[in-house]
């Protein structure tokens, strides 16, 4: 089985992002993985996708760097857990990101170079890298994206190998139940 690194930046502790790894693999609602832990064990057992290890790791924003997260990358790797794959969320809270534009200096360059630090980093572990970075919401209320809409990040465009976003006009978030469309556009 693969084994997957999940590192939660900012305020996203630990215990509701396996809650929610949980009710993926369940099936289970929140309040049933509560009442019937159990069985929730169980069901994410018997699930027939589920072969491999996931570790779940927080670190606070003040502390969350792409330094960081090769550090626990290798701590992990010296106790026989080398991931497949590292899931770094959110890079925008990153330590220095949030900074970057009360201190004017370019919040954007600051993003990129984490993108491509984190590249590195997963390089380093032999390890696919997942990561997302917000976009302007107006963008993606178009019928439309295109890389233009993302003019903000020219930069991270220009590291990251695929975009996905989620997209939804007015009219879609009006619908019931509200539609949303995905977008996706290779970088590489």
């Amino acid at each position: 089985g693969k084994k997957v690194l999940h590192v939660s930046v900012g305020d996203l502790a630990i215990d509701p992002l396996e809650e929610a790894y949980d009710v993926a693999l369940s099936g289970m609602t929140r309040a049933d993985l509560r009442t019937h832990p159990r069985r929730a064990a169980a069901m994410v057992q018997r699930h027939a996708l589920v072969r491999g290890d996931l570790q779940c790791r927080f670190l606070p924003t003040g502390e969350a760097s792409p330094e960081a997260i090769h550090a626990l990358a290798t701590r992990l790797r010296a106790v026989g857990f080398k991931p497949d794959l590292i899931i770094v969320d959110f890079l925008n809270r990153m330590h220095g990101a949030e900074v970057a534009g009360r201190e004017g200096t370019d919040k954007t360059a600051t993003l990129a170079r984490y993108c491509e630090d984190l590249v590195d980093v997963a390089r380093d572990a032999d390890a696919a890298l997942w990561t997302a970075a917000s976009g302007t919401r107006g963008s993606f209320q178009k019928e439309f994206v295109t890389i233009r809409d993302f003019a903000w990040c020219f930069e991270i465009a220009s590291i990251v190998w695929y975009v996905v976003a989620f997209c939804q006009t007015r009219v879609e978030r009006a619908m019931a139940p509200p539609r949303f469309r995905l977008f996706g556009a290779a970088g590489r």
